[in-house]
């Protein structure tokens, strides 16, 4: 790995950390203020439930219950401007393709990073729910905006053991 590299990794390693502080600390104590984490564009996915723009965004936190979250994990990783996403044809990943992707449309040269957060929410009171998070952020100025923001409960699935993927 180049030094260059080494260095996007690391920045990134220190925005995710500083940023998801930042985040839900605003999300328990300042609920009012999320929709400045947002780009005017945002766009959110709640539970399965899309919303486009800061203002549906700021709409949806303004509706839901005071919380209390306990992030376990936080992962980050740089985006850059070109990168290879594997392709798999039908259902057989024994063949496997890499292809380029230019990602310079959806972050226009900004420095750009996909964060990964999962921990346990609690909703005013109730017993704590483990969720997981995606954002893509992006610098404008000297601030983090999100891109695209996926948070989604988990459950667990108990699957038919005759069912199970065998790898």
């Amino acid at each position: 790995m180049d030094q260059e590299h080494k260095v996007k990794i690391d920045d990134a390693c220190r925005a995710a950390e500083e940023f998801t502080n930042l985040y839900y600390e605003n999300l328990d104590r300042r609920r009012h203020l999320m929709s400045k984490f947002y780009l005017d564009t945002g766009v959110m996915v709640w539970n399965g439930n899309g919303v486009n723009g800061k203002d549906m965004i700021h709409k949806l936190f303004m509706e839901l219950p005071a919380s209390e979250s306990n992030l376990l994990s936080v992962d980050s990783h740089p985006i850059l401007g070109k990168t290879n996403c594997i392709y798999v044809t039908g259902n057989d990943f024994r063949f496997l393709q890499l292809i380029p992707v230019h990602l310079d449309a959806a972050v226009g040269n900004q420095r750009t990073v996909l964060i990964q957060a999962a921990g346990f929410v609690t909703f005013q009171g109730k017993a704590g729910v483990p969720f997981q998070q995606n954002f893509m952020v992006t610098a404008e100025g000297d601030k983090w905006k999100i891109v695209s923001d996926c948070f989604r409960f988990q459950e667990v699935v108990q699957m038919p053991a005759e069912s199970k993927a065998k790898f």
